[in-house]
């Protein structure tokens, strides 16, 4: 289910938006990243780049992640499944 507050904040396209955001973080191109690329694994991001990830989305939609849930921020798909329940709450 799609969270009203964060698909309108993107447009209708929380991947693709969250997708750039992991990019930039990341320093690749969104084309070298798929929704279920690892970001330690593949992309070698450490601890605060992980710290990044979850929090620059946080920023961006003006939502609150619960610091929990880091355990599903391991791939885009983790970060918008994390992002959409924070935007339910919120």
């Amino acid at each position: 289910m799609t969270a009203p507050q964060f698909a309108a904040t993107l447009d209708g396209n929380p991947r693709a938006r969250t997708g750039e955001i992991v990019s930039e973080i990341l320093r690749i191109t969104p084309f070298g990243m798929t929704s279920t690329n690892l970001f330690k694994e593949e992309h070698d991001a450490d601890g605060p780049g992980t710290v990044e990830i979850l929090s620059a989305p946080e920023r961006a939609f003006d939502i609150g992640i619960d610091r929990a849930e880091p355990t599903l921020v391991v791939d885009v798909d983790g970060v918008v499944a994390v992002a959409e329940e924070a935007s339910t709450v919120n």
